[in-house]
This record gives C-alpha cells, structure tokens and sequence, in this order.
C-alpha cells in the first residue's frame, strides 16, 4: 500500500464528503483476493471475510481502516461488513442512497468501495464512489448517497464494500438492507452492541 492521506485530501474529503486513492492495494494483491472471492461460498456476497483467513488478511487490515480513520478524523474504527459487488448483483437498490439508508448498524462511520476487476469499458461520471482502475478505492462518508444505478453500466467491473462503524455501533433492524438479518446466526439481536469477537476494531 503506497497511499497516505495528507492535509489536502482531508480538505478535499471535508468538502466533497468523498474522495478517490489510487493503488490503496498492489495488483498481486489484488489477484489473491479474487482467487479467494471465486472461491467462497457465499451466496449472498455478505461478510466474505468471515469463511476466508486471506479475505480477513485484507478486509481487515490496518492499513485500509488508517486511511479511513484519517480521512474523517476518528478513531477507533470497528469493522462492520464487506459486501462484494458486481453490475448483476442483486443486492444493488434502484435508487442512490447512502450507507445510512441500508447499513444494519447504528453508528456508521465510513465506507469504503475499492474496484477489484476494472469494466471492459470506462467512461466519465462525476462523483460516483465506483472507481474504474483495479486497486484504486473511494472513501466515502455515510450520508453519501451511493450510485448505485452507476454500477449497472460497468460491465466486467467488481468491487468489494467495507463499513466500518464505531466502536460502540448498535445492531439494529433496517428494512433497506437485504441481508440485515444474516447477523442472527452469530448470535446477535437487534439492539445488541457489536463484539470484538465478531466485529473487531482495526484501527485504535
């Protein structure tokens, strides 16, 4: 990982509410994860870093939540979830909307997108958290409206979503999220806080 965040890109980050680093992972990286995404067993694209200890290597590193945590300026950060994306995904909602609307946790505090495989074919859209170079990623606050629809026209393309919340974040029932009721199996119930042991902190 070659980035750092410095003073212009949290003032970019400030205004914008988004913002886009370049090569936050390195193509033999980048490879793996692929490998190890074809390979899960995932039905749902939710939570991959769960069934894989190399998905967990890189999901959770601390790399990536220090970026995060510098760009807002908070910290510590505790993982939320991944989410793998595609353009035939059918967890993609019709309509923009932000990690607010459709995150089943109270206390989101920073997404991440980061583009896995690049489409076929680029072309030029303004402010869409889908970046369309492999190994570039998009930081993005909670209240950013997320182009969905964007992602519909990327054909080729795939992404992997990383939340991260707070380290006091809250389970909670939200109708948006189509996969809000998969944490149930862990063991947790609506309004119950997030654990260590199954959501821990990457970045104190």
């Amino acid at each position: 990982m070659n980035f750092s965040v410095i003073g212009k890109h949290r003032d970019f980050f400030r205004l914008h509410h988004w913002i886009e680093c370049e090569e936050v992972l390195a193509p033999a990286t980048l490879a793996k994860v692929n490998v190890s995404i074809a390979a899960a067993k995932s039905k749902t694209g939710r939570d991959l870093w769960r069934g894989s200890s190399s998905l967990k290597r890189v999901f959770l590193q601390k790399g990536l939540a220090g970026i995060a945590s510098d760009l807002i300026e908070c910290r510590p950060l505790r993982f939320g979830y991944d989410q793998y994306l595609t353009p035939t995904s059918s967890f993609l909602p019709e309509s923009p909307c932000s990690l607010l609307d459709i995150s089943s946790f109270q206390g989101v505090l920073c997404g991440m997108i980061l583009c896995l495989t690049q489409p076929k074919e680029s072309f030029a859209v303004e402010s869409s958290v889908f970046p369309q170079k492999a190994g570039n990623a998009i930081f993005f606050a909670p209240d950013f409206p997320i182009a969905f629809p964007t992602l519909k026209r990327l054909d080729g393309a795939s992404y992997i979503l990383l939340v991260y919340v707070q380290k006091s974040a809250v389970y909670c029932k939200q109708s948006r999220d189509p996969h809000g009721n998969e944490l149930k199996q862990f063991g947790y119930d609506f309004g119950d806080r997030l654990k260590d042991s199954l959501n821990p902190i990457v970045y104190e």
